[in-house]
């Protein structure tokens, strides 16, 4: 059996490593004799390696399962982590995939001048985003079941209307005439209909719950309630967004921060001529769907306050829509508000509408949060923590 004093006597100064649940590979150059090594190694024998190896060693590995926790625990024990992209990996594998050529890649990688790095996040970060991801599952399996009600219902004959309320009404409803009618096949029906009720009011609870969670969460993160001053941007999308970017250091300029969460346009060319593309499958998914819900509602009170008052013709958005189709211009609206949020989190200020080019002033919502709605929360939460200590 490999021991981690066996490796000790090697010395490696680059590592790559294949994670795995239970066997981790690792791959890594004697720098003295410049002997290549490929080696299987389990759970703590890995643990075992890094603890008891002198000096301080340059980890890298694949953005992928537990390599955030991986990549803390290399910190702990003084060692440099590089958490590189799989599709980087990808690339440079020319034989077939497995964990010793993963490994070895892993590695290659590691020595390329202008590879691009995955920061580590912290338990705190990735927990808001997993709590976003449940919600996330939870509003699908409950659109899901509410649809397999509507058909089993449209089967029947029976209507529903739209919206939860509506269908868990009309389903009591047809539930108690089909236990009076009391026919073979009333009972199934109705035990189906009473299954999916149920399962669909305790998903709705459920939500509520998070919601709750994720508003106080938001009014007590600096950061966030910063992107509540964001026109259409409440609880959620703002939690959504400070959970994406964590930290704007990790950012360039905004426009990197837009790329990374998949609201930047792709494009291709050769020769001198550029062609520009869509926005690419890349990025958070929970952050582009509440981010482009919202941008939708800011596009469809934008274009009704047009046709009512006549107002905002000359604002962007309002150009941005008389020469793109719809999908075209939110995707936009939500790309801008990602260099925003990245340019309010790096300047440490809140949204004021006359340094942005959003143009969206006689735009008003019950979800915007001003600037005086802010300071109050400030006050607020300066006077609990009085309290606190005063007790």
């Amino acid at each position: 059996m490999t021991t981690a004093l066996s490796f000790q006597e090697k010395s490696p100064l680059f590592v790559g490593v294949d994670l795995a649940k239970s066997v981790f590979q690792v791959a890594y150059q004697n720098p003295k004799s410049s002997r290549f090594y490929n080696r299987q190694l389990t759970r703590k024998e890995f643990r075992r390696f890094l603890t008891e190896h002198q000096g301080s060693l340059c980890v890298g590995m694949e953005a992928c399962g537990s390599a955030h926790y991986w990549g803390r625990e290399c910190v702990k024990m003084g060692h440099e982590v590089r958490i590189l992209p799989a599709i980087t990996v990808k690339y440079i594998n020319q034989g077939n995939k497995d964990d010793r050529n993963d490994a070895h890649c892993i590695w290659q990688a590691m020595h390329l001048p202008s590879i691009k790095t995955v920061k580590i996040r912290d338990e705190s970060n990735q927990a808001l985003m997993s709590l976003l991801k449940l919600r996330d599952l939870i509003i699908k399996q409950k659109t899901q079941l509410q649809n397999n009600l509507r058909g089993c219902f449209y089967e029947q004959g029976v209507i529903c209307g739209s919206g939860s309320e509506s269908l868990i009404e009309t389903a009591e409803t047809q539930v108690k005439e089909l236990r009076e009618e009391n026919k073979e096949w009333s009972e199934l029906i109705a035990k189906v209909s009473i299954c999916a009720i149920d399962l669909i009011k305790g998903q709705a609870k459920q939500l509520q719950t998070i919601d709750e969670y994720i508003t106080k969460y938001t009014q007590e993160n600096e950061s966030c309630r910063k992107l509540m001053t964001i026109p259409y941007v409440g609880p959620v999308t703002a939690a959504a967004l400070y959970a994406v970017m964590f930290d704007p250091g990790n950012f360039k300029n905004a426009r990197q921060f837009a790329a990374y969460a998949g609201f930047a346009p792709t494009h291709t060319g050769t020769g001198g001529r550029i062609t520009m593309g869509g926005i690419p499958l890349k990025g958070n998914p929970v952050l582009k769907r509440v981010l482009y819900q919202a941008c939708l509602s800011l596009y469809s009170r934008n274009k009704r306050m047009k046709n009512q008052a006549g107002q905002n013709e000359n604002t962007w958005l309002a150009r941005l829509s008389r020469r793109l189709p719809v999908k075209k211009t939110v995707c936009a609206a939500a790309d801008k508000i990602c260099r925003i949020a990245w340019a309010l989190l790096h300047n440490g200020e809140c949204y004021a509408d006359e340094k942005s080019t959003l143009g969206i002033a006689g735009i008003k919502s019950k979800r915007i949060m001003t600037r005086h709605m802010y300071d109050s929360i400030i006050t607020l939460s300066e006077e609990a923590e009085d309290n606190k200590y005063n007790r």
